[in-house]
């Protein structure tokens, strides 16, 4: 009994450092594969901003995500041990160069004017050449799991050889193999197979179910690894989806933007014809109805051009012109602005600004269009009276010092479906809106290297977080 005891603990610890071993080694394969994808959205987002107003920071940016790229492919070269997964690696190495190569020659076509061959070459065959690698990477990611899952069945029979060894024991004694049959299903086999039913629903659909452990031996630790691997491979998940969504919608506003300079353009020629002949006909006598239909006319005309100078803000915004400027005061400017809206709205304001909040770098007309946008959307949620919060702190996050601000309302919300299309261009909820305020304030945001979002709950009022960048290289030799 002593000596099947010994040899038992022996092939579980055994068994144990395998299965580790191998998790390691295909959990690092995994992110690898999560981690290139997600720096080949990041590159592409990068691109198509370059190919949208021509500015070089992109490009530096760009080539970061390149060296952050080719360090987790030497990451997924140096797991790979299956003759798979180093084909799989090698098509996405060459694959990768043919990308780089097409990407140089993109922005060459761009700087030497040639726009209309870079975007095509960006949208035809570097586009194809990208889809390729995305395919190859999530025939790595695949594999992985699947040698995980074998892992988990190959667990299954070990476990199930140990179990027998153990009923083994216990039949050889009635009395103190009972005993010991009873101590070891509760220390050791229990959970084991609660490890080994959890695990293979981890390597199903459902990553976030925690694994509870009872036992405080090395089983425990094998635990907190799965634990750690999930945790890991739930945030490059949401990582992952994030990347999308933002290159989605810039490739949205880009074309869009492209689209809406021309219509601008095209709607203002006439437009100004039409101007100058009712200026004329203002000048000759005419009767009391022709004077009010004027007057109409003139106004309608007014607000048409209105409508076009906010498409080509929307079309061609232009470079932030950055200075030190205290946000506090822009945000009091606004709110001064907007007073009179208020009171008759009965709209009460409450300020939360943190002390002793540095300047920032910023475009302060920008900004101010930005915080406008937000803070009159807010009120317009709350026709009937409400509480408008406006926020300021400064924050530290793993890619640096920014300062936040948040606007909330205590308005009716929006539901779900609607938050995902809040800062696509002409996406409205008002009758009389043109939706181009929030996607205006997106690119104006973007444009400063920071981020915009909103969150909201039906019935109980929206927050929109703007979050901007105390340190950016570029804009601090631009001043």
């Amino acid at each position: 009994m002593l000596l099947v005891g010994v040899l038992t603990i022996y092939s579980i610890r055994y068994f144990q450092r395998v299965m580790l071993s191998i998790i390691d080694e295909n959990v690092s394969s995994l992110r690898s594969s999560k981690e290139m994808e997600i720096a080949l959205f990041d590159q592409k987002k990068l691109l198509a901003n370059y190919l949208l107003d021509g500015d070089s920071k992109w490009l530096a940016l760009s080539a970061e995500t390149k060296d952050r790229f080719l360090d987790w492919l030497q990451k997924a070269e140096a797991t790979s041990f299956t003759e798979k997964e180093k084909e799989l690696v090698l098509y996405i190495s060459e694959g990768y160069k043919q990308y780089i190569s097409m990407y140089d020659a993109v922005v060459s076509l761009y700087q030497a004017g040639e726009v209309k061959q870079a975007q095509e070459l960006a949208l035809g065959r570097m586009d194809i050449a990208l889809r390729q690698i995305i395919r190859n990477n999530e025939e790595l990611s695949s594999l992985n799991e699947m040698l995980m899952s074998k892992t988990q069945e190959n667990g299954v029979l070990v476990i199930t050889k140990i179990t027998w060894v153990i009923l083994l024991i216990i039949f050889s004694s009635v009395l103190l193999g009972l005993g010991v049959g009873i101590l070891l299903s509760r220390s050791i086999t229990k959970p084991i197979y609660q490890l080994i039913v959890q695990a293979k629903t981890v390597s199903g659909d459902d990553l976030t179910q925690a694994i509870e452990i009872s036992s405080r031996d090395e089983i425990e630790k094998l635990g907190r690894h799965f634990g750690v691997m999930m945790s890991k491979i739930e945030a490059t998940n949401k990582q992952l989806e994030e990347s999308r969504r933002e290159l989605i919608l810039s490739e949205r506003l880009a074309a869009l933007g492209q689209l809406a300079a021309g219509v601008a353009h095209e709607v203002r020629n006439p437009l100004t014809s039409i101007t100058m002949r009712l200026y004329s006909l203002r000048e000759q006598s005419r009767s009391e109805s022709q004077e009010d239909d004027v007057k109409v006319i003139m106004e309608e005309i007014d607000r048409i051009e209105k409508i076009i100078q906010q498409f080509l803000s929307f079309a061609r915004p232009p470079q932030p012109n950055v200075e030190l400027t205290n946000i506090v005061e822009i945000l009091d400017g606004v709110i001064l602005f907007l007073l009179p809206r208020m009171s008759k709205q009965n709209v009460l304001v409450s300020k939360e600004y943190q002390e002793d909040v540095s300047p920032i770098l910023v475009d302060k007309s920008q900004m101010r269009q930005v915080f406008l946008n937000l803070i009159l959307n807010a009120i317009q949620a709350m026709p009937d009276g409400g509480e408008l919060k406006i926020a300021t702190d400064a924050i530290e996050t793993s890619s640096g010092r920014f300062l936040r601000v948040q606007v909330s309302d205590t308005g009716a919300g929006f539901e779900p479906s609607i938050q995902e299309h809040l800062f696509e261009p002409f996406f409205t909820t008002r009758a009389d809106g043109t939706g181009l305020g929030l996607s205006v304030a997106y690119r104006i945001v973007e444009s400063h290297g920071g981020t915009i979002r909103a969150q909201s709950e039906k019935g109980r009022g929206a927050t929109f977080t703007v979050e901007l960048p105390y340190q950016r290289g570029s804009w601090i030799d631009a001043c």
